[in-house]
Parts: structure tokens; C-alpha cells; sequence
């Protein structure tokens, strides 16, 4: 299947892609914050992108001193982008047990969305 929706930005040229063009913004997101939405709200318009997935992550190995549960962080994501067009969320790492690595996430999305 060919994706042909409207991917061109201020003074591009229309590009025809066989795949949606998304792009996933991970972290710990404690808190999100209007950087956040700003950042991936830009990513977008930058890169003529479709949606742009806000991915909170599980267990970081890096932090974890005064984080916010999993649940709590997902949640206030969530209620951070409410309303923002194109901005969506991605649970994919607050599922997962134990430490969750960028690495193992982008295996696991690719082989789930092969295209």
C-alpha cells in the first residue's frame, strides 16, 4: 500500500512515500512539559512528518531517583498533548518489565510495522 497524504512543509515539494513518515520522541517525560510539545510539534513541521509518537519510557536503567511511576508519567503525557493535532502516544515501553532500551523498542516496533 502507498501512502499518498499531504507530507510536504512550508516550501517543500509533495513526496509520495509507500509508508506513513511518523517519528517517536522517548524519554522519562517526569514531567512532560510545553518543551515537549513544542519539540515534537517542530520535529513535525520540520520534517513534513505525519504524527509524531510521544513514547514515555518504562524503567529506565540511567534515573531513578524521584521518578514518577510508569502509570503516573504515561497518564500526565497523555493529559499533556490532549487537543495537540498529530501529537499521539506510544505505550509500548510502559509495558515491558525491567529496564526498557531504545534499541529493543525500535526492533520490536519494526518488526510489528514492517512497512
Amino acid at each position: 500500500m502507498e501512502y499518498t497524504g499531504n507530507l510536504a512543509g512550508a516550501g517543500r515539494t509533495k513526496i509520495n512515500y509507500p509508508y506513513r513518515k511518523v517519528g517517536i520522541l522517548g524519554g522519562t517525560f517526569n514531567p512532560p512539559h510545553n518543551g515537549h510539545v513544542d519539540m515534537a510539534q517542530q520535529v513535525k513541521m520540520e520534517f513534513a512528518l505525519e504524527d509524531v509518537y510521544l513514547m514515555p519510557c518504562g524503567t529506565p536503567p540511567h534515573k531513578s531517583d524521584d521518578l514518577a511511576s510508569t502509570q503516573m508519567r504515561l497518564k500526565m503525557t497523555e493529559l499533556c498533548i490532549a487537543g495537540e493535532d498529530g501529537l499521539k502516544i506510544l505505550d509500548i515501553e510502559t509495558k515491558r518489565k525491567g529496564y526498557t532500551y531504545t534499541a529493543d523498542t525500535m526492533r520490536a516496533l519494526k518488526k510489528k510495522n514492517p512497512e
